[in-house]
């Protein structure tokens, strides 16, 4: 497959044709938080906490659903970037919005293993920033 070469917070990487800026982010050691998202099946950004910015864009594009491609060049830690995912997660969990027994990803949610693996039952939003890198 096609080699295709990009810079993540200045940092080269290569990657396959194809890749999402997820996953070469991922295959280069670089992480960048997600919910939505699940291997092998479709995804479009809809919890918007893994948004990285593409020079030359003006808006935030998710990480999952965007396409890697030839000489981009990436930010996943910018200050803006940090608020948009604080705002995704207040939005979330800040007002028991979100009931994690009837999420489409019980059971297999990044953010309830963490729930789970400290005995939480309501997420505590400091704890998941800070569990988050946020």
């Amino acid at each position: 497959m096609d080699q295709i070469h990009l810079s993540v917070n200045d940092q080269p990487v290569t990657t396959s044709k194809g890749d999402t800026i997820l996953a070469a982010a991922s295959q280069a050691g670089i992480t960048i938080p997600f919910l939505c998202w699940q291997p092998g099946q479709k995804t479009h950004g809809n919890c918007g906490l893994c948004v990285v910015q593409i020079e030359g864009t003006d808006r935030l594009s998710p990480a999952c659903s965007t396409l890697a491609s030839e000489g981009m060049v990436i930010r996943t830690e910018t200050e803006d970037i940090l608020e948009m995912r604080r705002n995704v997660i207040e939005i979330m969990f800040g007002d028991d919005v979100h009931d994690c027994g009837s999420c489409h990803r019980n059971g297999n949610c990044t953010l309830q293993n963490f729930l789970n693996r400290y005995h939480l039952s309501k997420p505590n939003l400091e704890e998941i920033f800070t569990a988050l890198g946020l």
